[in-house]
């Protein structure tokens, strides 16, 4: 490559990392948080030929300069607004955790001799297959017939992960993360990017029979990562406690056995195994603020459910909400009232027996506001509806478990869900295309593991003779 003159070199190379640097540090995104990892390469001889002395000539690249930014972002799922790092949100709080899709102005490059931008590179997997189209011009050899030499920066996207989610029940779609904050306390979540391979390609039109001799340079990324401090708390009552909401009262509902009547909704009703049962909650707030039902389907203290799912309704509202019981015995619940300021109630425990079809399941209630709820043997369930799936379709997850400390859901498929309880609707899976075991496996009060596994099969193709 031809050669500046010393205090051209520096000239040039001072306004190129000017523009540089002020394009690169510039946010990634409206309401997006970034990290951005740089370096200087140094110098590269290349084996792209370039005629500059000599026909065996090489091109030189100087004063390699690559960077790479990457972002994130976290929103309250209920209403898109985009959260703070450090910011207070009321408990229930559901947040979405995403990262930032890659585009090519993420990645940016320069050498001391060539464009006076900041050029972009290429995503591209991998990155050392072949060189990338539309490389940029950062030279022209008007001596040579125009001979013209063409480079880039091509990095690999990263793996990526979230950490700091404990045991907040979490359901995934691919790296990102919708989370419901069930727990009070302050939370550090880190947005790991992997260790990812990526380089400098250079090529000129000289020789156009062999492409002009491809080469490259090994540049890769290092891992990154961005955390994201969070506090999820209970708004304080206001002034002497008249702000928050009284404590809802529950009634329940169920399938009766058959051949016996219909259970009422005022303390009486009937829990069978495997069939739908519903409570029923009412409350009302002094101030006549909007309200929601918070619900412990096991009793460990933790938001397993909202209801309604998302907003708030009038104060004196009904709300229902249904758990299907995979094994029988006495149950105990908590439900808690939330208004929209994010003043709480104390809990009201709800307890009741649950049968095999056709024994006579006696409903018991509870006005205990204690929370507590005995020593039982830790229970767990797992199904995937439906089981038989055609190549590419998706199932739901539905899970339970109780007196348990925390659950994790994994499919061999890559699948991961966190919780206790499965949201009402199940988790959707991602697609399945071979068969897929998911294992519900728990710590259970006595720190032993446990778990219980349900399996997805492929709907056999048939094909004539």
């Amino acid at each position: 490559m031809f050669r500046l003159t010393r205090t051209a070199h520096l000239i040039l190379a001072l306004l190129v990392s000017v523009f540089f640097f002020a394009h690169i540090f510039a946010p990634l995104a409206a309401h997006a948080y970034s990290v951005v990892w740089s370096s200087h390469a140094g110098d590269w001889r290349t084996d792209v030929p370039w005629p500059i002395d000599d026909l065996g000539a090489r091109a030189t690249l100087e004063n390699i300069h690559v960077s790479v930014e990457y972002g994130i972002r976290m929103t309250d799922a209920a209403t898109g607004r985009v959260l703070k790092k450090g910011e207070t949100v009321p408990l229930g709080t559901r947040v979405n955790l995403s990262f930032i899709a890659h585009q090519k102005p993420h990645i940016n490059w320069f050498v001391s001799v060539g464009s006076w931008d900041s050029p972009y590179g290429h995503w591209m997997s991998p990155w050392w297959d072949r060189p990338p189209q539309n490389m940029e011009k950062i030279a022209e050899l008007y001596s040579h017939d125009g001979v013209e030499l063409y480079a880039t920066y091509a990095v690999e996207p990263p793996g990526k992960s979230i950490g700091g989610t404990g045991s907040l029940p979490c359901s995934s779609s691919g790296a990102n993360r919708i989370c419901t904050l069930n727990q009070p306390g302050s939370y550090t979540f880190v947005f790991n990017f992997d260790r990812t391979p990526g380089g400098m390609w250079a090529r000129s039109t000289f020789r156009t029979w062999d492409d002009g001799n491809p080469s490259s340079k090994e540049i890769p990324v290092p891992a990154q990562k961005i955390s994201f401090p969070l506090t999820v708390a209970v708004a304080p009552a206001e002034g002497d406690g008249q702000g928050a909401p009284e404590q809802p009262v529950v009634s329940a509902s169920g399938a009766a056995p058959e051949g016996s009547a219909s259970a009422s909704v005022s303390g009486s009703g009937v829990c069978i195994v495997g069939q739908p049962y519903t409570i029923q909650m009412t409350a009302t707030d002094p101030e006549g603020d909007r309200i929601r039902f918070g619900i412990d389907w096991d009793a460990n203290g933790t938001i397993d459910q909202f209801a309604p799912s998302t907003g708030f309704v009038p104060s004196g509202s009904t709300q229902t909400a249904q758990r299907t019981f995979s094994t029988s015995g006495t149950k105990t619940i908590q439900v808690l009232t939330m208004d929209e300021h994010g003043h709480t109630s104390g809990w009201v425990s709800h307890t009741f027996v649950c049968g095999e079809t056709g024994e006579a399941a006696p409903f018991q209630f509870s006005d205990d506001t204690s929370g507590t709820s005995g020593n039982q043997s830790p229970s767990l369930t797992l199904r995937a509806i439906p089981s038989l799936v055609r190549i590419g379709e998706t199932t739901n997850l539905h899970w339970s478990a109780a007196n348990v400390a925390s659950c994790a859901v994994r499919g061999t498929n890559g699948d991961s869900f966190e919780g206790t309880v499965s949201p009402l609707e199940g988790s959707p899976s991602s697609p399945i295309h071979s068969q897929t075991t998911y294992t519900l496996s728990c710590i259970d009060l006595d720190e032993e593991t446990i778990t219980a596994t349900a399996t997805v099969n492929i709907v056999p193709v048939f094909q004539e003779i």
